[in-house]
């Protein structure tokens, strides 16, 4: 075999071949990691086989020690290994000696000197603060100077919850766009959001989109729907106003947004009834959560390409999901390969689906979306608003009920300076007139009757679906 074969063949293979020939299989993954391997000069990473010796401790144990004594090890994973095997041997010896008392304070002993030849050895790559946990979890307490860092163990310590940052980065990023891009959204919008008075601006509606506006898929839209999609597709900037219950759920792309996970799911469910190709972007800390809309999740778009020229992104998708890591230039290709099919996957797209926040994704940088809708926009901040609207924005369609409620903001001097106010609340009160919804499908006439009158002018009303319009009392 060549040296590359041997190598794909021992990442596949190597495991059944550790469990029966496992010290000729040791030997060979020595060689194959050192350069020694026939006529190659070529090194395989050590990291990509430490999952074949899962159930043999001495063998792995005996790879790693070998591969310290003859090269200089970059990768930390091999040294933060292998510093864990041999802590835990320290507190494993007087258990394994227990039959032999004698011999206890000679095992331990030597254990421990490993320990410190391997923190001292200056061709080992650790993690410093993986090796001070590991010490401390094993109570290995030596004064010991750790890659030149004087460091004592202790009986405590205190643990650093990061902060995750990513909304609030995304929100800031959103704003300072939003002040110097020209181009992030068109000028009118620019304006109209800020409050400013200007012009009134209409589109001209083609065809179908000014008389039949039935959407194969949904239910017939009544009056007060018919007349908010209308005036939407007339107007760069629109709120349509949804009291509970009144059903709030083009040409080009449509980035479709709510500050919800959950909201998002449910758009997208009710999109891709329509017959509209509709993708689905979950943040990738997200995507082994699973979804109504599992299918329409782009990460599980990517599992399913079967076209010829995905093949190698397969394999390595395939090789990465058994062996849990690639090497480092398998990783390279497979990361270009991915971010081209997710390109090739959103581009065709005709809608896709997002948080607020998700709209910000790396994965959509090079996207403009001249049409965006935001739903629920009521229990969104302002900055959330702003992060999909600054995506290239034309026109807006924001979809909410300000009487409802507003964005939960925790810090009180952030709610007092007035982030607990919506964008969609803000433009109402510049006298900006929503389409409101008047015919709610959810609450009995009993129970809608009290907020229809004390919120909603009593505008809304109920379908004739009820067969017992009033409620019994018992």
């Amino acid at each position: 075999l060549s040296f590359g074969e041997a190598n794909l063949n021992l990442r596949k293979y190597g495991r059944t071949l550790v469990t029966h020939v496992p010290g000729p299989t040791t030997e060979l993954l020595k060689a194959l990691c050192t350069g020694r391997f026939h006529d190659s000069t070529d090194k395989a990473d050590p990291a990509n086989f430490l999952h074949l010796f899962v159930s043999h401790r001495a063998q792995l144990r005996e790879f790693l020690e070998y591969i310290v004594d003859v090269e200089t090890v970059a990768n930390p994973q091999i040294g933060n290994t292998l510093l864990e095997m041999v802590l835990g041997d320290v507190g494993r010896s007087p258990a394994a000696a227990e039959e032999d008392a004698e011999d206890k304070p000679i095992i331990m002993a030597t254990n421990e000197a490993a320990v410190l030849a391997l923190l001292d050895n200056p061709r080992v790559k650790y993690d410093e603060d993986h090796a001070l946990i590991l010490m401390q979890m094993h109570d290995f307490k030596p004064h010991y100077h750790l890659k030149c860092l004087i460091v004592e163990i202790t009986d405590g310590y205190c643990v650093d919850f990061v902060w995750k940052a990513t909304s609030f980065d995304r929100m800031q990023s959103a704003m300072k766009t939003f002040a110097v891009d020209d181009t992030s959204l068109t000028g009118y919008l620019y304006h109209k959001l800020l409050g400013h008075e200007v012009e009134m601006q209409t589109f001209r509606t083609k065809g179908h989109a000014a008389t039949g506006l039935s959407v194969p898929g949904l239910p017939e839209l009544n009056p007060s729907q018919l007349l908010a999609v209308k005036g939407v597709l007339q107007q760069p900037l629109s709120l349509i106003q949804g009291p509970p219950g009144t059903g709030k759920q083009n040409n080009g792309q449509v980035l479709v947004t709510a500050p919800s996970n959950i909201a998002v799911d449910h758009l997208t469910e009710k999109i891709a009834s329509t017959g509209l190709k509709v993708v689905r972007l979950a943040a990738k800390s997200r995507e082994a959560v699973t979804s109504i809309v599992e299918h329409l999740t782009l990460h599980t778009m990517i599992k399913s390409l079967v076209s010829p020229d995905k093949a190698d992104l397969r394999k390595l998708m395939q090789l990465k999901e058994d062996q849990g890591e690639l090497s480092s230039q398998d990783e390279k290709r497979f990361k270009s390969l991915k971010r081209n099919a997710e390109r090739e996957i959103l581009q065709a797209a005709d809608v896709i689906c997002t948080t607020c926040v998700g709209a910000g994704d790396p994965r959509l940088s090079n996207f403009r979306f001249r049409q965006v809708l935001i739903d629920e926009a009521t229990q969104a901040t302002e900055p959330e608003c702003l992060i999909p609207i600054v995506q290239g924005a034309k026109h807006v369609v924001m979809v909410g009920d300000h009487m409802q409620l507003g964005p939960v903001v925790m810090n009180k001097k952030a709610a007092k300076a007035g982030l607990n106010q919506s964008l969609f609340d803000r433009l109402i009160r510049l006298q900006h007139r929503p389409f409101r919804l008047r015919v709610q499908y959810r609450m009995h006439p009993c129970l809608s009757e009290f907020p229809s009158n004390m919120f909603y002018e009593g505008t809304t009303r109920p379908t004739c679906i009820w067969a017992n319009y009033y409620c019994s009392v018992t």
